[in-house]
Formats: structure tokens, sequence, C-alpha cells
């Protein structure tokens, strides 16, 4: 019989979200142009043009990426990170993806059954929020 080791897909996991949102944060941020890019509905790209003319919002949107990755790599804050940032980055993105940029829709469902992954990871200290 299979044993599934619940701590080693959630360090794995936890690990390749970490470098993912790192990489892309970084990247978007510092104009690298290193990293693939995902092609965009017209509407996604419209959106992402009025984002980046406020410049604000789009280096939010990047540290908070940077913020995300650096927590999920050093294991820090993972909980209060999970309820706090990455489920309404999450869920944001997932209903984004799934109404208006249909061709980012895998990556934002990797994101989404990651966070639901987290959320059965951490059901234990969920409980007594509720």
């Amino acid at each position: 019989m299979l044993k599934i080791d619940i701590e080693k897909i959630f360090r794995v996991s936890r690990i390749v979200a970490g470098v993912l949102f790192l990489a892309y944060g970084l990247n978007d941020l510092l104009g690298l142009g290193l990293l693939p890019k995902v092609t965009s509905s017209p509407q996604a790209i419209e959106t992402s043009k009025a984002i980046k003319s406020t410049s604000y919002y789009s280096v939010l949107f990047k540290v908070v990426e940077i913020c995300l990755g650096v927590s999920f790599l050093t294991n820090r804050f993972i909980f209060l990170i999970t309820i706090s940032i990455f489920m309404p980055f999450s869920i944001n993105y997932f209903f984004y993806c799934l109404f208006v940029n249909l061709p980012g829709l895998p990556m934002a469902t990797l994101s989404f059954l990651f966070m639901f992954f987290l959320l059965y990871y951490f059901k234990d200290k969920l409980k007594n929020l509720i």
C-alpha cells in the first residue's frame, strides 16, 4: 500500500511555489524578461496596461509576489501568509483568469489547488480560528 507523506508533499510544493513566486516577481519587478510570458487575452492586456500605468499597483503586486516566494522558501509565517495574503491572491487570480484571461487558467488552477492543499495541511490551526 502506498503511504502518502504529507510533510514531504508540503515541503516540495512549498519550495516549488516559493521559487515560482520569487522568480516571476523579481523578473517582472526588475524588468529582466528572462522568464516566458503567458499569452493573454485582449482584455487582460488592457487591464495590465492600466495597472502598469499607475506604477503603484504593479510594484505592489510584484512585491507581494516576492514576499510570498521568500516566505515559502524560508518556511516562515506560512500559516499567516496563507490566510492573509495567499488565499485572497489565489482566489482573485483564479477568477480573473477564468473570466478575463483564459490562457492563464492552468497556472491559476495550480495556484488555487496549492491554496486548498495548504488549507488542508493547516486544518487543525484553522479549527482554532473558527
